[in-house]
């Protein structure tokens, strides 16, 4: 009877230890902490905690929590086409850039074009920085990125297997490749940044496309006209052209999938001048040897006027201003008027020649020429009004003077024929030589008059000056 209660206590208590350590061991925990009953009440408590499932209570598992359950099954998973097969080729053995190239070099002709029906070369430009804009020397400087295409059947490596999908490679490969040679056909001067190396991109694609790309320094030709100056606007070129193949050759092409010229900056702003208009167009230029595509750069550059405003237009403003004090002074203040006219006369030119000195010299008129030729003019009347002035006013007191010994030539100086001194005040000038105040007077309200209304339209429409200019002609 003993023997068959404890025999019924022990069967479940086997399977509860074996349930245990299979908890445990799916749990990470150690196998040698097994949990161990120490007496009868401690399994009847565990049995009370753990009951067993009876055989008809038992319910089959899904497929999925069998596989999770089982810890010796594998798991698959599957992975993109495109993982698997990278993962695939790199199984395999793949071809190194090295090795590559050294196939493509093999047997590779550099003097060759790549195809003989011509070859199609697409050019686009970054314009990475305008240094400078020079007057004197007509030219412009700045550093551009050139970018050029072409397909090259006998760089192709797609049936190589390749390690890579495309190969970049040194400056030094492309002594060993065709290259379609492009110049700048009308640069004063050109050079490949080298910082600290040459700033040169080469790159490869397997179907044999090649990406060339340099950065490089140009100083170009303008095409300079100071008919406006300052407010004028100079357009200067560069010119993209391959030197050593004409059109059945290479064909070169401005890139049509982007714009073919762009700016790296938002705006490209220089001290005297800003970047406003760029612009491309191709030509056909006939040769002797054949007809050559031509790619040219157009770019717009509108003078900044503002430091012409602060040395030229109102210094010669307030020089005009103070010549007009001489009409307030009075027909018998001659020194003082003299004096104000000719200081007026040497600031205008000093003023002119100032300004003129940082320009090159051309033959023809300049509208800043008018408005300084018109301010000199205007000055040089005043003086030619203080001339006209003074000699009336010393014909009047002539005629003053002889008038009394001719009516009573017996008699004595009286006091009335003795000559003052000159008076200051306006009435006793007026007085003294009524014609020449006058005169003196209608020069005060007109001249300034004439003279704002001539300014004003000189600087609203700087090219007036062609009226003069043909009129000169």
């Amino acid at each position: 009877m003993y023997i068959t209660d404890l025999l019924q206590l022990l069967i479940p208590l086997c399977s509860h230890i074996v349930l245990i350590e299979s908890s445990a061991a799916h749990t990470d925990k150690p196998h040698n902490q097994q949990v161990v009953p120490a007496s009868r009440r401690e399994m009847e408590s565990l049995e009370n905690k753990y009951p067993i499932p009876r055989t008809e209570e038992l319910v089959e598992l899904p497929q999925s929590t069998q596989s999770i359950a089982t810890t010796e099954r594998s798991v698959q998973v599957e992975m993109p086409p495109v993982v698997a097969r990278r993962t695939q080729d790199s199984e395999q053995s793949c071809t190194s850039d090295k090795e590559i190239i050294e196939r493509l070099l093999e047997k590779y002709k550099s003097h060759k074009t790549p195809s003989e029906t011509g070859v199609i070369v697409w050019i686009e430009v970054w314009v990475q920085e305008v240094n400078s804009v020079n007057e004197i020397t007509s030219d412009f400087d700045m550093d551009i990125y050139v970018t050029e295409l072409w397909l090259d059947q006998a760089l192709r490596y797609e049936d190589m297997n390749p390690c890579k999908y495309n190969l970049s490679l040194n400056s030094e490969i492309m002594l060993h490749i065709w290259k379609p040679n492009t110049v700048f056909i009308n640069s004063k001067s050109a050079h490949i940044h080298k910082s600290p190396f040459a700033n040169v991109f080469l790159m490869i694609y397997p179907n044999g496309t090649v990406w060339l790309n340099y950065r490089v320094q140009v100083k170009g030709p303008c095409l300079m006209d100071f008919t406006s100056f300052p407010m004028d606007e100079q357009s200067c070129l560069l010119t993209l052209e391959s030197f050593n193949y004409n059109l059945q050759e290479v064909d070169m092409r401005w890139t049509n999938a982007t714009a073919p010229l762009s700016l790296m900056k938002e705006k490209i702003v220089l001290p005297d001048f800003i970047l406003t208009k760029y612009d491309t167009y191709l030509k056909h230029e006939m040769y002797p040897a054949g007809i050559w595509n031509e790619l040219t750069m157009t770019f717009t550059f509108t003078r900044r006027y503002g430091w012409y405003i602060f040395q030229a237009y109102i210094p010669t403003y307030l020089t005009i201003f103070i010549s007009w004090i001489s009409f307030c002074l009075g027909p018998k203040m001659i020194p003082a008027r003299t004096m104000l006219g000719v200081n007026s006369l040497l600031a205008l030119t000093f003023q002119f020649g100032n300004i003129m000195r940082n320009l090159p010299r051309v033959s023809y008129i300049k509208a800043l020429d008018v408005w300084m030729l018109s301010c000199l003019t205007f000055v040089f009347c005043s003086l030619l009004e203080l001339a006209v002035v003074g000699s009336m006013g010393a014909m009047s007191e002539a005629a003053a003077m002889r008038a009394p010994s001719s009516s009573n030539p017996a008699a004595g100086p009286s006091s009335s024929s003795v000559v003052s001194s000159p008076k200051i005040c306006r009435h006793d000038v007026l007085q003294d030589s009524p014609h020449g105040f006058r005169y003196a007077t209608v020069q005060t309200r007109v001249v300034p008059f004439l003279l704002v209304v001539s300014l004003q339209l000189l600087r609203l429409c700087p090219k007036v000056y062609s009226v003069i200019y043909a009129i000169s002609i």
